[in-house]
């Protein structure tokens, strides 16, 4: 078979299109999905980095959110730094949505800056 066949041929690029709904070739499948539930949410203002923030320099400003969310019923402490305030109100925007039900934005969030 010549090597411009073999491409053609392949099965990934060949594979029937899926559509809106998630149906391919006739058979719905289902992505699984993960709730998150976020518990407290903070953001922070400083010049301090952490160890993971390996890109920063000294005395560079960095707005630190800090997050916990419930897993299969276990409390996750997280962090991420953002160097602008535009990016991690962004972030916490998206974090507060998954707030735990019944959980108002006032109990959950709170700002030290």
């Amino acid at each position: 078979m010549p090597l411009i066949n073999a491409v053609f041929d392949h099965p990934k690029i060949n594979a029937p299109a899926k559509d809106l709904n998630g149906s391919v070739g006739g058979r719905r499948y289902r992505s699984p999905v993960i709730v998150k539930r976020v518990t407290r949410v903070a953001l922070t203002r400083t010049t301090k980095p952490t160890r993971n923030d390996h890109t920063s320099y000294p005395d560079t400003e960095l707005w630190r959110v800090e997050w916990t969310e419930m897993r299969g019923g276990k409390a996750n402490e997280l962090m991420q730094s953002h160097y602008t305030e535009a990016a991690a109100r962004k972030h916490i925007d998206g974090l507060l949505s998954m707030r735990t039900a019944g959980t108002s934005m006032d109990s959950v969030y709170t700002e030290r800056i």
